[in-house]
């Protein structure tokens, strides 16, 4: 697991909150970043709504994960 957020929360903390925080780290904000800049030139779109159309699908990805988590 890479290290994330989660590592700052306390062991009985709620798992809803641990797992998203789980998914906010340096790989994934990488991951974001490379996403925006394929959506801009893919898509011939401004950056900013690049960047904003990147962090929407980067958090549907996640919403299951932090969904169901238990």
């Amino acid at each position: 697991m890479i290290p994330g957020l989660h590592l700052l929360l306390e062991s009985g903390a709620n798992p809803k909150l641990a797992m998203l925080f789980s998914h906010i780290n340096p790989l994934s904000l990488w991951v974001i970043a490379v996403m925006a800049i394929a959506i801009s030139i893919l898509a011939d779109i401004e950056k900013t709504r690049a960047r904003i159309a990147a962090v929407i699908v980067w958090v549907l990805s996640i919403l299951s994960d932090v969904i169901f988590a238990s």
